[in-house]
Formats: C-alpha cells, sequence, structure tokens
C-alpha cells in the first residue's frame, strides 16, 4: 500500500493497484480507509488488488489461512461495508485455481492471473464469464495477467532468468498443483528431487523449457509479441507486463524492453 502511495505521487494519468494485499496482514476497515485514502490521492485511478498468498508465507508471521476461499468472500464483503458510496474503490482477486476464478467472476471488479500456463487461461476464462453471469452482474469483470517476461535475442539466457524465477514460486504447493494438473508433474517431481540434499542436480535445472514457455514470456521481440497474443486470444484484455529478475540489474535495464515493447504494441 506504501508503495501504491509513491506511484501514484508521481503519476498523473497511470491505474495504480496492489498486486496483491495479503488479506491476512489487515483489518478491512484498515484495507478499507487505506483505499479510500489511495483513491481520493490518485483521483479515482486506484485499483484494490487482494489475495490469501500462502501458508509458508502466512504460517511463520502466526496467521492461519484456512478457508481461503470462504475468508475472501468475507473480506471483501467487510471491506465495501467500510467505504462510502464516494469512496468506492474498484477491487480485483488474484486467482490461481478455479474456486477462486469462480468467486471472482461473481464478486470482484477484477481478477488477476499469475503464472496460469497459457494453455489454461481460456479455460479459467469462461470460468470466470460463468460466474459472472450467473451472478447477474451490471457489469464487465476485468481480466487481467501477469506476464512474466524476459526480453533477449539470446533466448538460453532469457530461459535461465525465468527458470530462476520459477525456481521460488515452486516452493509453494498452490503452484505446484497448478503445474501438475497442466501436465508438468514431472517437473515439480524434478524439482522435489533437486532440492534434497542428494539431488543431482540445481532446483532450477529441473524446470523444463516447456514450463517455461507456458508460463512466461521470453526471448526476442517478435517471439514476445507472438506469445502476447496467445494470451489476448485466450481472453486476458489487460497484461501486466513484469521482468523477470536478473541478477545485478538496474530497474532501466530490466523495464526499458518492457516498455519498447509496449509502445510497440500501441502503434
Amino acid at each position: 500500500m506504501t508503495g501504491a502511495q509513491a506511484l501514484i505521487a508521481g503519476t498523473s494519468r497511470a491505474h495504480i493497484g496492489t498486486s496483491v494485499a495479503n488479506i491476512y496482514l489487515r483489518h478491512p476497515y484498515l484495507m478499507a480507509r487505506s483505499a479510500a485514502m489511495l483513491q481520493a490521492l490518485s483521483k479515482g485511478r486506484f485499483i484494490l488488488g487482494l489475495g490469501t498468498s500462502h501458508d509458508a508465507i502466512n504460517r511463520p508471521k502466526g496467521l492461519g489461512s484456512p478457508h481461503p476461499i470462504r475468508d475472501m468472500d468475507a473480506y471483501v464483503g467487510a471491506v465495501r461495508s467500510q467505504l462510502a458510496r464516494e469512496e468506492s474503490t474498484p477491487i480485483w482477486l488474484g486467482a490461481l485455481r478455479q474456486q477462486m476464478t469462480q468467486l471472482a467472476g461473481g464478486l470482484a471488479d477484477g481478477v488477476i492471473f499469475h503464472l496460469v500456463p497459457v494453455g489454461l487461461l481460456r479455460k479459467s476464462v469462461a470460468v470466470l464469464r460463468a460466474a459472472e453471469a450467473n451472478a447477474n452482474r451490471s457489469g464487465r469483470v476485468h481480466v487481467a495477467a501477469y506476464a512474466r517476461i524476459a526480453i533477449s535475442s539470446d533466448l538460453a539466457h532469457a530461459r535461465a532468468r525465468a527458470r530462476n524465477m520459477l525456481a521460488f514460486y515452486l516452493r509453494f504447493p498452490a503452484y505446484q498443483a497448478l503445474f501438475s494438473a497442466q501436465g508438468f508433474a514431472g517437473d515439480v517431481e524434478a524439482w522435489t528431487r533437486a532440492g534434497t540434499a542428494s539431488g543431482p542436480i540445481a532446483p532450477e535445472e529441473a524446470i523444463s523449457d516447456s514450463l517455461i514457455d507456458a508460463t512466461c514470456i521470453v526471448g526476442s521481440e517478435g517471439r514476445c509479441v507472438e506469445r502476447i497474443q496467445e494470451y489476448q486470444a485466450a481472453g486476458v484484455e489487460i497484461l501486466l507486463l513484469a521482468p523477470v529478475p536478473e541478477e545485478r540489474a538496474s530497474l532501466s535495464r530490466l523495464f526499458t524492453p518492457a516498455f519498447r515493447l509496449a509502445r510497440r504494441l500501441q502503434q
């Protein structure tokens, strides 16, 4: 939320959102009042993105998250009850799997997918639209997806960056289940074996090119444009270009290629 405030202060046109704010870290009253302040400061440009995070992150902080769908449903209702009509703030939900996607379709103003294999996105969007229709919503739910992107003429180098990033997310059971269900159980099993003391390879080396290409956008500008078109064809309306981290790379080095690609797509 503090980062959003800093970005709001430094911009005049861009929409700024949290992606995502962990519901277990803030009482809904505090979240609502913070969102109202950011919406006022931004003159209507703020989006409140909410998520449940992961047990591996929540439990060490003394936070339980046993019923994420039920908890999110109640939390959104509590936040909205604390917002006056003039403080109305769009609420988007971070979703990986079907239940949270359905909840977003029936409850939220938008959904944010992250590392959902592009082959699954079309089905996820269909689930969202069905839930939206069943709820008889008056407005359309926005569909956004993070495009974890590494633009480089050296495809092997771009994939290596993505491999290191995916190794971080494979620590979480939710991503393991997501990837396994989409045909990458072998990657998950190999990554798990590699993480043991007797593992024959480093964990990131267990991640296949196929999993990288299903979840990330890597390679030359031309290749990245083709991949972005796949996301658009799956029903994604807003692509959040998120550069894959690179050791010792400056923010300028990471983001400039993404900005250049965004301008190319707008032409």
